[in-house]
């Protein structure tokens, strides 16, 4: 079915609950179990695959690393990307990727840890937000520090002092 169709819920029940078969069986079950969910879910199956999760012995879940959507592929400037296959993630993924984590964690609670990657645009209000509103117990924010436009020192250093100064 593709990657993407790995997180279908009638096909995600059968890869998880061989997981946890294999799991039972080896010598890794002291390791943590993470899956890894995309932010084109909607809200019934990103719930429902959340509980698969949870039913098959997940530790946590990482979510939203990037989008496939074409409306917001076609909102690309310039539109010369706009024809480029793959996924997308950063800025344009924000809002979706905070709310799908907020989601989950309103669903999930403390029973999996979330793990926010895609839209954290590199800074401290995002990093806050995705820890606090969305839930999240670590964000990943990597495409903003490998821009050209964005990878200096300074751009990865200021975010990190201003989210050290919101911490105390």
């Amino acid at each position: 079915p593709g990657v993407r169709g790995l997180q279908e819920p009638e096909i995600f029940t059968e890869l998880a609950a061989r997981i946890k078969k294999l799991r039972a069986e080896s010598n890794c079950s002291y390791k943590p179990l993470v899956y890894k969910f995309g932010p084109d879910l909607s809200a019934d199956k990103l719930e429902a695959v959340l509980k698969i999760a949870v039913d098959n012995g997940a530790d946590g879940v990482t979510l939203t690393n990037t989008t496939t959507d074409q409306k917001i592929r076609d909102s690309l400037i310039p539109e010369k990307y706009s024809n480029e296959i793959g996924g997308i993630s950063g800025a344009l993924l924000n809002f979706r990727a905070l709310d799908n984590t907020h989601r989950a964690y309103q669903y999930v609670g403390e029973s999996l840890f979330i793990i926010r990657a895609g839209g954290v645009r590199g800074t401290a209000k995002d990093l806050w937000e995705a820890l606090t509103y969305g839930g999240a117990i670590a964000a990943e924010s990597y495409a903003s520090f490998v821009r050209p436009t964005t990878s200096t020192p300074n751009f990865t250093i200021r975010p990190l002092r201003e989210f050290a100064a919101a911490m105390r």
